[in-house]
Parts: structure tokens; C-alpha cells; sequence
């Protein structure tokens, strides 16, 4: 699955950009012609973004009908440090064909909407802080 998370991502930033190049004047090309680099910087993003959104997926952050659901390695089958991590990424797969097909869709968006990923987490960090500041608020007040 590490593999193709990405590849979704940077297929979805090279479509990206396809669309985008519909709407571009030739003075803009000639200037993205010169700058190769930030043309082949969109799909690597993407394929960044990809991976984090997987983490997010991963972690259970984000879940819901519209969200892959996982099967992860039994407890016991664990192992401790960077056998740990390896073993998450290697032995942790979608629950069903259906879950696959949207843990690769939303690789796809999360290349091709360069503002998704940032965003999703910009609104995790806010409720977060929010919970975190109600929280204080409930403890100072002695609930």
C-alpha cells in the first residue's frame, strides 16, 4: 500500500495540472517552461500529501462511511520499536475491495487538490486546540 498511496497522489498532481494548463496565455507557459522544476514540485507534493493522508486515515482522525476502514495486525503479532512501524505499514491493508478503492480516490484528491491535505489538517489542529481549551477551562472551573 506505501507504494501506491503515493503514485495516486502523483497522478492526481499531474492531472492537476493538465486541467490547469487550459486556462494558461502563452506568456505564462513560456514562464512555466522555464521553471520545470515547480511543475514536477506539484506531483511531489502530491504524492506527500498522500502519504500524510493516509497517516490521518490510519490513525482513525478522520473516519466515516466516505473513509477507508483497516485491518490491522493482531495485538500479540506486534512488535516493539522499528519493528513496530514496519510491521504497521507492511501488515495494515483496507478491510475490503471497496475500502481500497477510496484509500486510492482520496490518494488521488489529496494530489490533485492541493489545498485539501492542509486544510484537513488545519481543522484537526483547530479542534484540537479547541477541545484542549475547554478542557482547561472545565479543570480550572473544578468540573
Amino acid at each position: 500500500m506505501t507504494w501506491a498511496v503515493p503514485l495516486c497522489g502523483i497522478i492526481g498532481g499531474f492531472v492537476s495540472i493538465q486541467q490547469r494548463l487550459n486556462t494558461v496565455t502563452d506568456e505564462e507557459l513560456a514562464l512555466l517552461d522555464a521553471s520545470l522544476f515547480q511543475i514536477l514540485l506539484v506531483p511531489i507534493f502530491g504524492g506527500v500529501f498522500a502519504l500524510v493522508l493516509y497517516l490521518v486515515f490510519l490513525s482513525g482522525i478522520v473516519s466515516g462511511d466516505l473513509f477507508p476502514q483497516f485491518s490491522f495486525p493482531a495485538q500479540d503479532a506486534r512488535k516493539s520499536g522499528d519493528d513496530f512501524m514496519l510491521s504497521i505499514f507492511r501488515e495494515t491493508y483496507p478491510s475490503s475491495g471497496s475500502d481500497l478503492a477510496k484509500l486510492l480516490f482520496w490518494s488521488f484528491v489529496a494530489g490533485f487538490s492541493e489545498r485539501f491535505v492542509p486544510q484537513l489538517i488545519n481543522n484537526v489542529t483547530s479542534s484540537a486546540s479547541s477541545a484542549s481549551e475547554r478542557n482547561d477551562r472545565d479543570d480550572a472551573a473544578g468540573r
